[in-house]
C-alpha cells in the first residue's frame, strides 16, 4: 500500500519524484525579452538561439547566444552576448524553479541560486520570468518543447517517435474528474522517453470506488482505457492482476482482469 501511496503522489505531481514534474525535458528559445525598470520591454539581443534542459534527476543547463550583428546597446552585450550556464534544480511552491548555478559562462552568477517564476507552462510551452542577474529590471522567456531527434548519419535525420500507451490523448479528459475545474494534468514523459498522462492512479481509484457503488457503462470504459498506461507505468509489477482480482472489491477485480486481458494480447 505504502508504494501505491508513493506512485499516485508522484503521478499527480506531489513534486517528491523529478520525473512527475512538467518542466522536465528540453526546451527551445521562442523569446527573450529584458524588461527596464520604466517597464520597456526590448529584445534581449538579435535572433537569439538557445536550449534548457530540465533532467528527471534534478539537474539543469541553460545555453543562449545571440546573433554577430547584435546591436550594440542590446542588453546581451553585457554577458558577450551570450548566456550558458548549469546546476542543479528545484521547484519551490509549485511556481517558481529555482537554478543553482554550479558552472557558468558569467563567473559572476557561479554559486548563486536563480529562482524563475513559472508564469505558464503546458506541454508545449513555458513561460518564465525573473530578475537580471546584474540587477538591470526583469525578464520574460518562453520556450517550447523541443522535438527528439536522432541522427542517423551526417546526411539523414529521423524523429524518434516514442511508445505513447494505448488513450493517452483521452485520458486527458477523463482525468480532469479529479481536479478543479480550470485546471489540467500534464503528459510527462519516462525515463524511456515514453509519454504517460499524470493523474491516471488517482482517476482510477475514484472510478473504483463508484463501480463498488454500483455504477457501470462509463465507468467500466474509462477504467479499461486507464490499463495501459497503468501498466506502462510499472503499477502491475508492484501489485500483479492476481492480487486486484482476489480482492473483495469488485472494481479492483474488473482492473484486474482487464489488465490480465491486456497482458495476454501483448504476449
Amino acid at each position: 500500500m505504502r508504494c501505491l501511496i508513493f506512485l499516485l503522489f508522484a503521478l499527480t505531481y506531489g513534486g517528491i519524484a523529478y520525473s512527475a514534474l512538467p518542466v522536465v525535458g528540453t526546451w527551445e528559445l521562442e523569446s527573450f525579452i529584458r524588461i527596464k525598470d520604466d517597464g520597456k520591454e526590448v529584445p534581449w539581443c538579435k535572433n537569439p538561439i538557445g536550449l534548457l534542459t530540465y533532467t528527471a534527476d534534478g539537474f539543469m543547463s541553460a545555453a543562449i547566444n545571440c546573433a554577430k550583428d547584435t546591436p550594440p546597446d542590446a542588453p546581451s552585450q553585457a554577458y558577450g552576448n551570450r548566456l550558458l550556464y548549469a546546476g542543479t534544480y528545484w521547484i519551490e511552491g509549485l511556481t517558481t524553479v529555482v537554478h543553482l548555478v554550479k558552472n557558468s559562462s558569467d563567473l559572476a552568477i557561479i554559486g548563486k541560486k536563480m529562482p524563475r517564476t513559472i508564469k505558464s507552462i503546458s506541454n508545449k510551452e513555458l513561460t518564465l520570468e525573473g530578475n537580471a542577474a546584474n540587477g538591470n529590471g526583469s525578464f520574460r522567456i518562453v520556450w517550447r518543447r523541443a522535438q527528439r531527434v536522432l541522427v542517423l548519419d551526417q546526411n539523414t535525420m529521423m524523429e524518434i517517435k516514442m511508445s505513447k500507451p494505448k488513450h493517452t490523448d483521452e485520458l486527458g479528459n477523463i482525468n480532469k474528474k479529479i481536479i478543479a475545474e480550470g485546471e489540467s494534468l500534464p503528459i510527462v514523459r519516462l525515463k524511456d522517453g515514453s509519454p504517460v498522462q499524470t493523474g491516471t492512479v488517482a482517476t482510477m481509484l475514484f472510478n473504483i470506488k463508484k463501480y463498488d457503488q454500483g455504477e457501470r457503462g462509463e465507468i467500466e470504459k474509462e477504467l479499461e482505457l486507464a490499463v495501459p498506461t497503468l501498466i506502462k507505468v510499472g503499477l502491475f509489477d508492484l501489485f500483479p492482476p492476481e492480487d486486484w482480482i482476489k480482492g473483495g472489491s469488485a472494481g479492483r477485480r474488473f482492473v484486474g482482469e482487464k489488465a490480465r486481458e491486456y497482458q495476454r494480447t501483448r504476449q
